[in-house]
């Protein structure tokens, strides 16, 4: 879990994938649930889809919330841009660890249609 936290805290987004059965291993860990196999870490491109949104109005978390998918793993993040709708292709923008030590994922909007 470091080696990924490692990544995210530079702003650079990767998943686990068995090396042995290449399964996607979310949440993060080297080892592969399926056959117990050493995972690697592998950048992917950011690109999803939106699954579910909603808006917050809370003091200090205003602004909109997503559920995105990107390649069989689903994320929630910050949505920018608009208007939104469920289905629509967004990209990860920025990633990284928040001040309690939490990772943080940005989307935005692009202009590909599904």
């Amino acid at each position: 879990m470091q080696d990924f936290l490692g990544y995210v805290k530079k702003g650079d987004f990767r998943i686990y994938v068995c090396a042995s059965c290449k399964k996607k291993i979310w949440p993060p860990f080297k080892y592969c649930p399926k056959c117990l196999s050493e995972a690697r870490l592998l950048k992917i491109d950011g690109n999803g889809v939106l699954l579910e949104f909603t808006f917050s109005h809370l003091k200090n978390i205003v602004g909109v919330f997503g559920i995105v998918e990107i390649r069989g793993i689903r994320l929630v993040g910050s949505i920018f841009g608009g208007p939104l709708r469920q289905g629509m292709r967004v990209k990860m923008i920025k990633c990284g660890i928040n001040s309690n030590g939490s990772p943080f994922y940005h989307f935005e909007k692009t202009n590909n249609k599904t």
